[in-house]
């Protein structure tokens, strides 16, 4: 049994830190805003939107540049207390939550190889094999009674031609406004299962924790697993061995990871979902989808399916990738407006955007 510290000192360290870059920068956005755009609302609402953007851009940029390993990663995850400059005029909050929580569900598939295969012969894109004994653990932990349907009609939305592996796997057939190709966000994602529902009439479908498993998002290359944010449902899946962790108030730390800070968005402050898109939340909200840390699966024995599903801990370097979402809420000039974004440390941009609506 492992005994770790609690990070309190670092959370308020970061927490502190983020207020005062938020108060310097955001305050300079709404001069900004204010001097230029007070005659047209509808311009002045996009342009409120393009600097605030553009200033979140710069103050994770400045403030990320600081976290240099997994413990400061942890304590920036979470929600911040709203920043609202001193005549109350215009008011900022912001919120970050882990994105490397599992497994890309667009690069679950590859191109079959075929010696014979010509250049001028369509490519046939199959499951990856190393993924093959998840799906089996989640037909068979969750009771789905058509497992290879469902399969079915995942991978003839993950690959590009129209050909259906089985009868009626292929959506976009039926609809033509449903694009191959890539699961971009969770909405597709749950058609895709109501597809299924629908054709095998197995409602246990409804049962599984698909988030605690995989990620939604317009990236298509492989994104690593970060150990710290990974749910218990996932290692348990990929078989590996999970040690438990008590800090030294006795207390386990296999708990959720997405931000142990208050997370109420300034657009309602009552209602968590609004700021909660089908782009950016991968979240089922299920309290049981524990999450694990690297320390709890450091054993040596889990080495080589941590390489083979690419699991690692946060390291702030060049060569990594590593994404955050993230939500911003703001209040100027009687304009409420919010948006989510994915940031990149590794080239320290805002590479996906979306309002919520």
């Amino acid at each position: 049994m492992k005994y770790k510290f609690c990070r309190k000192g670092i959370a308020l360290y970061i927490t502190l830190g983020l207020i005062t870059i938020i108060s310097m920068v955001i305050m300079r956005s709404f001069d900004l805003i204010t001097a230029g755009f007070k005659h047209v609302e509808n311009v002045e609402k996009i342009n409120q939107t393009k600097i605030v953007v553009a200033d979140t851009e710069k103050i994770l940029a400045v403030l990320l540049s600081e976290i240099k390993n997994s413990d400061l990663l942890l304590a920036f995850i979470g929600a911040y207390p709203p920043v609202i400059d001193k005549d109350g005029r215009f008011l900022v909050a912001l919120e970050s939550k882990p994105f490397h929580t599992g497994i890309n569900i667009n690069t679950i598939i590859e191109d079959k190889n075929e010696s014979n295969n010509s250049d001028e012969t369509p490519k046939i894109q199959v499951l990856k094999e190393k993924y093959d004994d998840l799906f089996v653990y989640i037909f068979n932990t969750y009771h789905i009674k058509d497992g290879e349907l469902f399969l079915n009609i995942l991978l003839d939305t993950l690959d590009t031609d129209y050909v259906e592996r089985t009868m009626n796997s292929e959506i976009a057939i039926k609809d033509i406004n449903f694009i191959n190709g890539l699961i971009p966000n969770r909405k597709i994602f749950d058609r895709i299962v109501a597809e299924y529902q629908e054709l095998s009439e197995d409602n246990e479908i409804q049962n599984v924790p698909w988030a605690d498993f995989f990620i939604f998002t317009h990236i298509n290359s492989e994104t690593l697993i970060d150990c710290n944010f990974m749910t218990r449902n996932l290692a348990e899946a990929i078989k590996l061995e999970i040690e438990d962790i008590i800090d030294l108030n006795g207390d386990n730390l296999h708990q959720n990871n997405n931000g142990g800070k208050n997370k109420k968005s300034l657009k309602n402050l009552d209602n968590d979902d609004d700021i909660n898109s089908n782009n950016f939340n991968n979240s089922d909200e299920n309290d049981n989808s524990l999450a694990i840390t690297c320390e709890s699966i450091k054993d040596n024995k889990n080495n080589d399916i941590k390489n083979k599903f690419n699991i690692r801990a946060f390291e702030n370097n060049q060569s990594q990738t590593y994404y955050l979402l993230g939500t911003v809420s703001y209040n100027a000039n009687i304009i409420e407006e919010s948006f989510n974004f994915i940031y990149d440390l590794k080239s320290k941009r805002i590479v996906d955007l979306e309002l919520v609506q």
